[in-house]
């Protein structure tokens, strides 16, 4: 959990203490997607991260994280940088296995400024959306044109529909 939060801190290397979502609470799951694994290159877009060729993403996930805001931290961190709004962002993490890249950096968070040194990567975080919200119209082409709970549009994605609240 450790190395999680730890590429959290990196992906989200901004953060503030406002009502704003720029934060990931994550939860372990019990996923019942078929284990299989997939293969990827990973391209970063900052340095010092490197693109990894020939990394393995082992399904089903392990942690699923949702975008949150924060309020009430004390003692009050020593920083507070802007960090990017998640929205209602859901994100499924998989294992992953990269060849290993290591590389050192300063970070800045809400809770200071330090020296990372990064190690193997062991996740990989792919967002997600709540497919149990509702469902909209759809046929062979989705169509956005369904019903949703009040509050919440309905969005394509590839074969199908779902509703976001």
């Amino acid at each position: 959990m450790r190395q999680l939060v730890a590429i959290l801190v990196v992906l989200l290397s901004g953060v503030v203490a406002g009502a704003q979502t720029d934060h990931l609470q994550c939860f372990k799951v019990k996923d019942t997607q078929a284990k299989t694994p997939y293969t990827a290159t990973l391209n970063p877009f900052e340095a010092p991260f490197t693109t990894e060729s020939g990394c393995v993403v082992k399904v089903p996930a392990k942690v699923l994280c949702a975008a949150v805001s924060k309020t009430g931290v004390q003692p009050t961190p020593p920083g507070a940088v802007p960090g990017l709004s998640l929205g209602g962002e859901l994100f499924a993490c998989y294992k992953l296995k990269c060849p290993k890249n290591a590389a050192t950096f300063t970070v800045a968070d809400q809770f200071g400024t330090r020296s990372m040194t990064i190690g193997a990567s062991n996740m990989l975080c792919a967002p997600a959306h709540n497919a149990t919200a509702g469902v909209c119209e759809s046929s062979s082409q989705p169509t956005c044109g369904g019903t949703c709970p009040t509050n919440c549009f309905c969005m394509a994605f590839g074969s199908g529909c779902s509703c976001f609240c």
